[in-house]
């Protein structure tokens, strides 16, 4: 009884040791592979903390000055498909609303950023984000040719059957 209370005391001790969680997760993933028990006598298991759920952020609602400012963007931006630089769209801005802050570029980046409305393509500017209208249902059924991932048989008689990543890049 003494001895089990020693190894007890002694493994709560250690399991503190980053080095002894490393071992025994070792040999946890050893025995793993092996098909074996591992050969350590309790396997305290390491748990992560899970860190408190954030706060819910709620948008303050927009100052009249910065609605307008984004409105008038958002004209600009209408019907034009290619993305327009920050520097085109603030001096469409700039020329009708005096844009605040220390560096007023950047703040209307900030405000386009924050904004649904519009969207970001990197250095080479906005547009306005694009809004998915609701379709029937008939619309979204595909045929089945369309929904196949089968490609046409190839020379040989043979489907060429080729499995689609649906994760973004995942490609072919």
């Amino acid at each position: 009884m003494a001895l089990q209370t020693e190894v007890s005391a002694l493994e709560k001790e250690l399991f503190g040791d980053p080095r002894y969680q490393k071992m025994v997760e070792a040999k946890r993933l050893l025995a793993l592979y092996t098909g074996r028990e591992p050969d350590i006598v309790a396997t305290p298991r390491i748990v992560i903390a899970k860190k408190p759920d954030a706060p819910v952020k709620r948008a303050a609602p927009r100052s009249p000055v910065n609605q307008a400012i984004l409105d008038t963007a958002a004209q600009f931006l209408a019907g034009r498909s290619a993305p327009t630089s920050t520097a085109d769209v603030f001096d469409y801005v700039a020329e009708r609303h005096d844009v605040p802050g220390k560096n007023p570029k950047n703040n209307l980046s900030a405000m386009l950023s924050n904004s649904s409305r519009f969207q970001s393509h990197g250095r080479t500017g906005w547009t306005l984000a694009l809004e998915t209208p609701e379709a029937p249902e008939e619309q979204l059924a595909l045929a089945p040719s369309e929904a196949s991932n089968t490609i046409p048989a190839s020379p040989a008689g043979e489907p060429d059957v080729r499995s689609v990543n649906p994760w973004p890049g995942g490609g072919t």
